[in-house]
């Protein structure tokens, strides 16, 4: 993108295990090495969920370092609702939830 901007598809969003972003719980996402972070340029970057509503969105136009295709990322602490609040809309299926230690 010319302006250096980036969007980043996730197949997880706002129906699923960001539904807490709706109501006002700002989300963090990072690389699962978090060594990357400072080694790379960042971009203000929008993550967007998987389904083809434009509410679902994750972050917007936040600084984040730059991400390859197919990288892993992570959430932490999103909190003890987040699968209780999820839904299969669009005809996605749960994502599988992975705990990391």
């Amino acid at each position: 993108m010319p302006s250096g901007q980036r969007h980043y598809y996730i197949n997880n969003g706002i129906y699923q295990g960001y539904m807490v972003r709706q109501f006002g719980e700002d989300m963090e996402i990072n690389p699962v090495d978090k060594n990357l972070l400072a080694k790379r340029p960042k971009h203000l970057s929008t993550w967007w969920g998987q389904t083809c509503d434009s509410c679902d969105w994750i972050i917007k136009n936040k600084e984040h370092p730059e991400y390859k295709t197919g990288e892993w990322v992570m959430t932490e602490n999103h909190g003890a609702y987040h699968k209780d609040l999820s839904c299969t809309f669009n005809g996605f299926d749960l994502p599988e939830v992975f705990y990391v230690y």
